[in-house]
């Protein structure tokens, strides 16, 4: 993802807020003010933060990658992640904590190695 957000997708920074007052109804409103949409590589080449040849490496770095092929790979990636037991978007929610130090029953078998669960680490042992 990291590729994929640092060298395509362009980001608008935000550069200032001015506060905005109605006269007629006394409310208020902030107007935002942003700069031109960059990805975060072309706002890193920009300044003088690498020398030419680090730029040069990560510039060729990213003419060597697909976007639409690298996206797909994410999103599948994803898909996988979200296929898993409440792992639902808008699901339930659950209490990590007990999560973590409450085993599920699912742990306990022949086929499952022995998971020995405390505060301080977790051992997995066959």
């Amino acid at each position: 993802m990291g590729l994929y957000y640092n060298f395509f997708q362009p980001v608008m920074r935000l550069t200032g807020k001015t506060i905005v007052a109605d006269p007629d109804t006394g409310k208020t409103r902030i107007t935002r003010h942003y700069d031109e949409a960059r990805t975060p590589l072309d706002r890193l080449c920009a300044t003088d933060a690498l020398s030419p040849i680090q730029q040069e490496a990560l510039l060729a770095q990213r003419d060597a990658l697909n976007p639409r092929q690298l996206r797909d790979v994410i999103y599948s990636l994803l898909d996988r992640l979200f296929a898993f037991p409440c792992a639902v978007p808008d699901g339930p929610s659950q209490d990590v904590y007990l999560t973590l130090f409450n085993p599920p029953d699912l742990m306990k078998g022949d086929d499952c190695p022995s998971v020995t669960f405390s505060n301080e680490r977790t051992i997995a042992a066959r």
